[in-house]
């Protein structure tokens, strides 16, 4: 069984893209994302897509496995996570914006 091991994504979409294709030109049958899959970049939606949802859904079974055996139980976001939480919420236009029109809440979400 040919496994990759992978880490550290932050929400990079371009490299997780080329990761996810050597996988598959190696013919891997395991990839194993240790975390950090959002954060710092842009497109949190784009990576979490682009993952299988089982994989990712083990892989925070395996944090959670992991957090118990060394006694960490904490899920409570530090002061830090809480200010950057606000930059990993997608936004969408929902009306047309022209050239110098300013953004609002009427012409996104």
């Amino acid at each position: 069984m040919k496994i990759s091991i992978i880490s550290d994504i932050h929400a990079n979409h371009y490299a997780l893209d080329q990761e996810l294709l050597s996988a598959k030109t190696n013919k891997i049958d395991k990839l194993l994302v240790l975390g950090d899959i959002v954060g710092y970049y842009y497109y949190p939606d784009k990576v979490l897509s682009m993952l299988n949802e089982s994989e990712f859904k083990s892989m925070v079974k395996s944090v959670r496995e992991a957090e118990k055996s060394i006694g960490i139980i904490d899920c409570d976001l530090t002061e830090k996570q809480k200010k950057g939480r606000e930059f990993l919420k997608s936004l969408y236009v929902v009306e047309k914006i022209k050239k110098g029109d300013v953004f609002s809440d009427k012409n996104i979400r």
